[in-house]
């Protein structure tokens, strides 16, 4: 199980879709849910999870999972409960997955996706390599 936590804005969602579309090429055995969905005012992530592995489903990617009550105990029984099923999420870095109801300390390797600098998102969009800039010299120049 992988936990992609960071601050609102820092790309988890769109570091998932693109995981699933150009990494592993949409397979039919995986599905993307945000856990934030309505389908989930009458549904359990542990009943999704179950009901798409009874259809053939191998990897499950769980999007905002710390907008779900009691996520650290149904990600806790959909990793004990399907062993072969892989499952990665995503969630907020204020997020602690070690210590919600349920210890996931042994069962999730967690990431934190830092937000890009303004420099960092130029150099990514342009091509072009821009050198560090202290607060000094902006103020002074």
């Amino acid at each position: 199980m992988i936990g992609i936590k960071g601050p609102r804005g820092a790309g988890k969602t769109t570091l998932m879709l693109q995981h699933l579309k150009y990494d592993l090429g949409l397979p039919s055995d995986a599905l993307y849910v945000t856990a934030d969905h309505t389908w989930f005012y009458n549904h359990t992530l542990l009943e999704t999870a179950n009901d798409w592995y009874k259809q053939g489903g191998k990897i499950l990617f769980i999007d905002e999972v710390h907008k779900y009550p009691k996520w650290s105990v149904e990600l806790k029984n959909i990793y004990d409960g399907l062993p072969e099923m892989q499952v990665v999420f995503s969630a907020s870095s204020a997020l602690d997955s070690y210590r919600g109801e349920a210890d996931l300390s042994r069962r999730v390797v967690s990431y934190l996706l830092a937000g890009l600098s303004f420099r960092e998102f130029l150099s990514s969009t342009t091509g072009n390599d821009f050198d560090a800039v202290s607060i000094d010299d902006i103020v002074k120049d």
